[in-house]
This record gives C-alpha cells, sequence and structure tokens, in this order.
C-alpha cells in the first residue's frame, strides 16, 4: 500500500495538489492562529482599560501619605491636657451607713430571694465600694 502512494506522489498533479493542499493548510492554521491572538490582544485591552479606570478612581480619591498623618496626630496629641497616665486620681466617695441603716437594710436584703435583681445590684455595689475605699488607701 505505502508503494501505491509513492508511485501517486511521484506523479506531477498529485505532487502540486499535495503542494496546494499544504499552503492551504498553512494559511488556514495561520488565520486561526491570527484570531486566537487578537482575541487575546483584545481581554488584554479590557484588562487595561479596567486597571486604569481603578487608577482614576484612585487618584480622584485621594488620602494624605501616612507620614503625613503621622505628624498631624502627633501635633494634635500635644494639646491634651494631661498625661494618660495620671496618679493622682480623684477617687470616688465612699457614703457611711451608721449602723441603725446597716441592720435595717440587712433585714430587707435577706426577705428578698437570692436569685432577685436587687440582690444582685447590691452585690456590685458592694464591690464598687471595696474599690472605692482601696483607691483612697492606695
Amino acid at each position: 500500500m505505502i508503494g501505491w502512494i509513492v508511485t501517486i506522489l511521484k506523479s506531477g498533479p498529485a505532487r502540486k495538489a499535495l503542494g496546494l493542499f499544504l499552503a492551504i493548510t498553512t494559511v488556514a492554521l495561520f488565520l486561526l492562529n491570527l484570531r486566537r491572538a487578537g482575541e487575546r490582544t483584545g481581554r488584554l485591552a479590557e484588562r487595561l482599560s479596567t486597571s486604569e479606570k481603578a487608577h482614576e478612581t484612585q487618584r480622584r480619591c485621594w488620602t494624605p501619605p501616612v507620614a503625613a498623618q503621622l505628624i498631624a496626630m502627633i501635633w494634635l496629641s500635644a494639646c491634651a491636657m494631661g498625661g494618660s497616665d495620671e496618679r493622682g486620681q480623684a477617687c470616688p466617695p465612699a457614703v457611711d451607713y451608721n449602723r441603725s441603716d446597716q441592720s435595717r437594710l440587712a433585714d430587707e436584703i435577706s426577705a428578698l430571694a437570692d436569685t432577685s435583681m436587687i440582690v444582685r445590684v447590691l452585690k456590685d455595689y458592694a464591690v464598687l465600694r471595696d474599690q472605692a475605699r482601696n483607691c483612697d488607701a492606695g
């Protein structure tokens, strides 16, 4: 069979037909590749356009450089009246109750249920009073 193909290709018209076929195939492949390159170029152009729009938006929404923000923050903090770590802070006064008031309060609290919200709030108040006493001592 291969001998038959070789014999056909040795003839002049078959050789010309094969050459023409190869030329047409080469041109067709070139055009397909050219189309793909054009599509790729179109996608790149679209991406470039999107990127340029994003950069334009960023240019319109200008923010000062970080160094300028830092300088402004330092300059504004110089206007503060006192330091952030003051030792001489005023302690809230703790109200003193006499013995009769304390015993009356104890009687009223014992009449309430342990799950009462008033009991919970009074426990929190006791903690605050202890902190106020410790503040005066410190």
